[in-house]
């Protein structure tokens, strides 16, 4: 599915601001037919944005349960003769759509794309969209939520949480993204892939496309530097396949985000154009060798942060002004990298880590996945593979062609070290290289080597670790005697390049100590910085991600304080004194 843009045959209409919503904690609303007519009483709400955020009242604050989502909408004139579709960036966890009083369709994952082409119907005056939303998890959805914790494992982390998940960030609900209207002709470029297969003086790319509505040529170009590549189709044909060979192209990088625009447009027999898409696209190569992570044939070392999408008011709505400041305190800070945990986030901001120079370990919504919660039952395991693996394609279709994307996560500290969990990992990343061969796999680990079952099969280890702080509390000089053990154990294990993927203290902003007590800011400073110290003693260390770029909202529970404030800004983005050092220590430094 390709993300919408405006071209000379394509057109986007965007459908953001303003709707109107109800609780429906009866689930009456479809036997009530709330999607033919919105019932009395319903209230403003901002799109794209979280719901709960939104709200002044703790029960709806704390809402997962069903909401509708209601908005009317005109079709412009000038699309009679188009192709229209409705998209949404997502909506969590699962949403229903209707239109005019008929139901168009359904999707379930709260962070992928997804539409509906909506025909001519909608043309010649007003149309209303009706959206059943929820955020529902159970044992088998990914990710996990309301376990029963006698199950044991990560189902006891957070007994009592409120609302009922084990993870340890909120569980907001609502149409999170943006919402489009967009129109094509009748014969339209479906999908694209591109993948750079190999530079020098001339970089060679990998194109594929898939169109619909019948086209007699395919054109792949690049007008700035004016390569161009014409393809017969015939046949009936929907599909072509094609390597391209351009010559003069610069490598995108952190240091050099080079950004192309590549055209792909179909023709008929005539030569009349049919369809045009633009994509900026970046040329890079990413590969492990030994124990190092290369980008463009160079080892790189990344620096930077697990992140959240999380600010106030908006929860994880998609936002623009606060996307562009993220990035600009990360550059700020001397930082080239991030992970998407725990989920996949907008393709806004993937477009921005393309701009901007940001290498992105990319994550599915696969959290703290219990495997002993699904253990002994066969069907309920099979359908958590699926959905599992349901969300893996969809996110490899979604960001294959970014170029900040540079390795896969299936999922982050999941149970993967319990004899349920075995062979259930290593089968995710055979299934993800079947979708693609040009990216490193890996899963988010959590205890040492010895305990790992499937890690043979990850193409990089990340490792989350919390010494003085979840262990060993506040005696930061035993942090050696944990950490070294673990990094040496899973070189010596595996001999695969390292990431410390996760590290960190909460931090209480302006609560200072003059020796460095747990919850100062002190602390947070000391800790860090010992680990990152240790970690890039060890050549086959590739990384550091500190934990977490800014203070984010969690669910009500007696180890949490509202937040949780291991950011080293605050959710409003005010640093930290852990800012300022870090800054000392990354700021310049391109090299390890």
């Amino acid at each position: 599915m390709l993300f919408p843009v405006d071209t000379s045959i394509r057109e986007t209409k965007s459908l953001d601001g303003l709707w109107s919503f109800c609780y429906d904690p009866a689930h009456a609303g479809i036997k009530c037919r709330f999607f033919e007519k919105e019932p009395e009483g319903t209230r403003p709400v901002a799109v794209p944005a979280s719901l709960n955020e939104q709200m002044t009242d703790a029960g709806e604050y704390n809402n997962t349960d069903w909401v509708w989502y209601f908005h009317r909408f005109i079709v412009p004139s000038g699309w009679k003769n188009k192709r229209v579709f409705l998209r949404f960036g997502s909506a969590s966890f699962r949403a229903e759509v209707f239109l005019n009083g008929k139901k168009l369709g359904s999707h379930e994952g709260g962070y992928m794309p997804f539409e509906f082409e909506i025909g001519s119907a909608v043309l010649g005056g007003e149309n209303f969209i009706a959206v059943r939303v929820d955020n529902l998890l159970d044992d088998t959805t990914i990710p996990q939520g309301n376990l029963d914790p006698a199950v044991g494992g990560v189902a006891q982390w957070r007994v009592g949480n409120y609302p009922n998940v084990h993870y340890d960030f909120f569980p907001f609900t609502g149409i999170h993204r943006p919402v489009v209207l967009y129109a094509t002709g009748h014969t339209r470029l479906e999908w694209l892939r591109l993948a750079t297969k190999s530079h020098g003086k001339t970089v060679e790319a990998v194109a594929e496309a898939g169109f619909s509505g019948g086209a007699a040529t395919v054109e792949f170009s690049i007008p700035e530097t004016g390569f161009s590549k014409k393809i017969a189709v015939s046949d009936g044909k929907a599909t072509v396949s094609t390597l391209l060979r351009i010559p003069s192209v610069g490598l995108w990088s952190p240091e050099n985000p080079r950004l192309y625009k590549v055209v792909v447009s179909l023709f008929d027999s005539s030569g009349a154009m049919l369809d045009e898409y633009i994509l900026p696209f970046g040329f890079r190569t990413v590969g492990i060798k030994g124990g190092k992570f290369l980008l463009n044939g160079k080892p790189v070392f990344f620096r930077g942060f697990g992140r959240h999408e999380d600010i106030n008011v908006i929860g994880r709505g998609m936002n623009f002004p606060f996307m562009v400041k993220d990035y600009g305190l990360m550059k700020w800070m001397g930082a080239n990298s991030f992970r998407t945990s725990h989920y996949p986030y907008s393709e806004e901001m993937m477009a921005m880590a393309d701009r901007e120079g940001f290498l992105v370990i990319d994550e599915v919504a696969a959290n703290t996945l219990s495997m002993k919660a699904v253990a002994g039952n066969p069907s309920k395991r099979a359908l958590l593979a699926s959905n599992h693996k349901a969300q893996i394609d969809e996110l490899i279709e979604r960001d294959y062609n970014h170029p900040c994307v540079v390795a896969w996560s299936l999922g982050n500290e999941c149970e993967s070290y319990f004899p349920e969990g075995k062979g259930y990992f290593s089968e995710m990343v055979a299934h993800a290289k079947t979708r693609d061969l040009t990216r490193p796999i890996t899963f988010v680990v959590m205890k040492d080597a010895e305990q790992e079952n499937d890690a043979e099969s990850y193409d990089f280890i990340c490792v989350n670790t919390y010494p003085s702080w979840y262990w060993d509390c506040g005696r930061i000089e035993k942090i050696p005697d944990s950490l070294r053990p673990l990094l040496e154990g899973y070189w010596k294990k595996y001999k695969k390049p390292v990431i410390v993927s996760e590290f960190g203290a909460d931090t209480i902003p302006g609560l200072h100590s003059e020796y460095g007590l747990m919850w100062s800011e002190e602390f947070q400073v000391e800790m860090i910085k010992k680990i990152i110290g240790i970690a890039e003693e060890y050549p086959f260390v590739c990384g550091t991600h500190i934990w977490n770029f800014a203070d984010f909202k969690v669910g009500q529970h007696t180890g949490r304080i509202i937040l949780n404030w291991k950011g080293l800004f605050t959710r409003e983005r005010h640093p930290k004194m852990a800012a300022h050092e870090i800054k000392k220590l990354w700021a310049g430094n391109t090299g390890k």
